[in-house]
């Protein structure tokens, strides 16, 4: 947690720099400058990605457009929160959004009203992973390392018997890394797995 309030104020002290340079602030305080959508996107920002990359993500977000206009805060947080944290998935929402922005709200859960509002970002890095993998809990996270579970197909609704590998995101759903018996591994979204349960033979 102190991590993390660190690296908050270290990119808010960046950006009040900004502002300041632009004439924005002269002296004020930079929480009167933003509105509300641009201070959650800063501070989701600021959670998920690493101090390294914070600039990248931001540089990163004005790709995407809207019918060739730059696309709104509340698109933009759509972006970062499928992105997870992740430079590469950031990357890939932004080029969905770029297709058709409708999907990218649909992957990030902001269809209802002012429901970017209600996300509260979590971070997720490898010491999370390690955390997890040494049998630690994580709020949300339902299954372990390990642990044998079944695939619910879309299509006829068959069951699929699955491990899971590793945990992959957290952002902007729950996912793991399972493994079939064929030995194929994909990348499964939480709500489509449930605890194998035994079949008695």
């Amino acid at each position: 947690m102190k991590g993390l309030t660190r690296r908050l104020r270290q990119n808010l002290s960046r950006l009040e720099s900004c502002f300041r340079r632009r004439g924005r602030l002269a002296g004020g305080n930079l929480w009167l400058v933003l509105s509300p959508d641009l201070a959650k996107l800063q501070q989701s920002i600021s959670v998920l990605f690493a101090l390294e990359e914070y600039e990248s993500a931001v540089s990163m977000l004005d790709g995407l457009k809207i019918d060739g206009h730059p696309a709104s805060l509340y698109l933009k947080l759509a972006a970062v929160r499928c992105s997870g944290g992740s430079l590469q998935r950031l990357k890939s929402a932004i080029e969905m959004g770029n297709e058709d922005f409708r999907d990218l709200l649909m992957d990030a859960g902001f269809e209802g009203t002012n429901a970017h509002l209600r996300w509260v970002p979590r971070s997720f890095h490898q010491c999370d992973v390690d955390h997890w993998l040494a049998g630690g809990q994580i709020e949300g996270v339902k299954f372990g390392p390990d642990e044998d579970v079944w695939f619910l197909t879309t299509i006829q609704h068959n069951k699929k018997d699955a491990k899971i590998i590793s945990l992959y995101a957290l952002e902007p759903v729950v996912i793991y890394m399972v493994r079939y018996v064929s030995g194929k591994e994909d990348l499964v979204a939480q709500n489509h797995l449930i605890k194998r349960e035994s079949t008695g033979e």
